[in-house]
Formats: structure tokens, C-alpha cells, sequence
């Protein structure tokens, strides 16, 4: 095995913040993009249930973008728990769709809360440490601390069982799409589309 010089990995951790910085600068883009609709549509609406979940949803991620970017300049920052809150954010967003896709079938909600609970169960055990853990530190300010096996398997049960979650709701959003375009005599593909879940 081969170490890496502090050469190549500052240059691969500079590569790293661009592609951050780009991923930012198209979600900021998207923002501005759709500013004026969204104020026309949402802001000035007034309060309604729709408006409360939809803002935190879609400033959120922009806010902790935003936020984690220069912190990685400033030595390690363990991003973890704003992740799983973005996909908090994210997962209860689909599985909202396909409730109303279902139109709030009980037997859907109950197997939706079900995953859900078990999922996000996993996800928040894989992010509380176990027992110390081993420190590999590149001494390289704003470097990522590479992660021991054991948390790193943990992390990714998490990643697998959101997988899972994630299929399970597209499962769930074709079928009720091609039911759908089989009443309507339309494509799926229209059906999905329609519904925004390209």
C-alpha cells in the first residue's frame, strides 16, 4: 500500500470543493430561476399547510449548503446530522406523494409508517458513535477524516436501507401510475410525468 503525498491530497480536496462549490452554485441558480413564481404562488398565498412544509424543504438544503462549504476550509466538520436532517426532509416529502397518490389508503400509511420508522431508526443508530473511534487524521485543515470500518459499515447500512425505502416508494408511485394510465388510456410515462415524479 502506497501513502499519498500532502500534494495529492490537497489538490484532490480542492477538486473536491469545486465540484461543492458547482453543486451550490446550480441549487442557488434553481433558486433564483424560480424566485418570482414562487413568491407569486407561495409567499404571498398566505399560511397554509402546504407552504409551511414546502419552504423548510426548499431552504433548507440551500441553508446548509451554504453553510457547510466554508466550514470544510476550517478544519474537520462532521456533516452527518445536517445530511440526515436533508434527508429527513427528502424522504417525508415522497412518501407524502405517494400517501396522497393513494389518496390516504390506511393500509398504505400504516406499511409507509412502518419503513419509515425502521429506516430512520437505522439511520440515526449509524450516526451515534459505538465506542471510541480511531482518529486518521490527514493534518491537512479541511480534510476529511477518513472513516474506520466499523462506522463506515454502519453508515452504509444506513445509505442500503434508505436504498431500499426509495424503491419501495418508486414500486409503490409506477403502480399507482400505470393503474392510472390504464383508466386514463395514457402512457405511463405521461401519468408520471404528470404527476412529477420524472
Amino acid at each position: 500500500m502506497t501513502t499519498l503525498d500532502n500534494a495529492t491530497i490537497i489538490f484532490d480536496r480542492r477538486i473536491n470543493s469545486y465540484i461543492n462549490l458547482a453543486a451550490i452554485c446550480v441549487l442557488v441558480y434553481d433558486h433564483i430561476l424560480t424566485l418570482q413564481a414562487e413568491v407569486a404562488y407561495v409567499w404571498t398565498s398566505g399560511y397554509t399547510r402546504t407552504s409551511a412544509w414546502y419552504l423548510p424543504v426548499r431552504y433548507f438544503p440551500l441553508f446548509t449548503s451554504v453553510v457547510m462549504l466554508p466550514m470544510y476550509d476550517f478544519g474537520d466538520f462532521d456533516s452527518k446530522f445536517l445530511i440526515m436532517a436533508q434527508v429527513l426532509f427528502v424522504e417525508c416529502t415522497l412518501i407524502l406523494r405517494v400517501i396522497c397518490m393513494y389518496f390516504f389508503d390506511k393500509r398504505i400509511v400504516l406499511f409507509l409508517a412502518t419503513i419509515s420508522i425502521i429506516e430512520f431508526s437505522v439511520a440515526a443508530l449509524s450516526v451515534i458513535p459505538v465506542g471510541p473511534i480511531p482518529v486518521y487524521s490527514t493534518s491537512l485543515p479541511g480534510c476529511h477524516i477518513p472513516t474506520p470500518h466499523g462506522p463506515a459499515m454502519r453508515l452504509a447500512g444506513a445509505w442500503e436501507g434508505l436504498l431500499v425505502v426509495d424503491v419501495m416508494l418508486l414500486g409503490l408511485t409506477l403502480h399507482r401510475g400505470y393503474i392510472r394510465s390504464r383508466e386514463a388510456e395514457v402512457s405511463l410515462w405521461h401519468v408520471i410525468v404528470r404527476d412529477g415524479k420524472s
